[in-house]
């Protein structure tokens, strides 16, 4: 054999050898779940059925997905009507066109305001969201602007027939600065 093969194998040999020992010095020796001698059992009853996962997400994982939206992204904004109630004419223009403004009725989820930081709260077993906003409406004619803030909670539903979890938000308060 060349000088260079036999090289090349020892240097591997080595390789495998020093990779073998820092995992047993650092991690250890595998251990087993169950003790030599100790009989498996059946899954209790009670426990989790078999193929069951559970996922963990804390509350600073929430709050850091709302900092990245808020950071790298436009701030959230929601249309205040879930449908359009203009008349258009066929060529393009709006009936009563004197009677209208150019106020888009919309609400802005902030980041901070009205000393609130919209955020997400794990406590006595729910899930609750302050969240401050601004935006503005159409009342009467008049474009209004109004800021605030609001609490929140999100209530997770189960729904055992379709398999599936979905979450309904309930809006407890709203308070909107300026007015008591």
């Amino acid at each position: 054999m060349s000088k260079t093969l036999t090289f090349v194998i020892g240097a591997l040999i080595g390789l495998i050898a020093g990779g073998l020992l820092t995992y047993y010095l650092f991690v250890g020796t595998p251990q087993a779940l169950v003790k030599p001698g100790v009989p498996i059992k059946v899954p209790d009853a009670n426990g989790s059925p078999v193929g069951t996962a559970q996922i963990v997400l804390k509350e600073e994982f929430f709050n850091t997905v709302l900092q990245t939206i808020f950071k790298d992204m436009s701030e959230p904004t929601f249309p205040l009507t879930l449908s359009s109630n203009t008349n258009n004419l066929d060529n393009g223009s709006t009936k009563y066109g004197l009677l209208q403004n150019k106020c888009e009725s919309v609400i802005k989820v902030l980041q901070q305001g009205s000393d609130v930081q919209t955020g997400v709260q794990f406590k006595d077993s729910k899930i609750n969201a302050p969240i401050a906003f601004s935006g503005k409406a159409n009342v009467f004619g008049n474009c209004m602007e109004f800021k605030g803030w609001s609490q929140a909670n999100l209530e997770l539903r189960f729904d055992n027939e379709k398999q599936i979890v979905y979450g309904v938000v309930n809006v407890e308060t709203v308070n909107l600065d300026g007015i008591s």
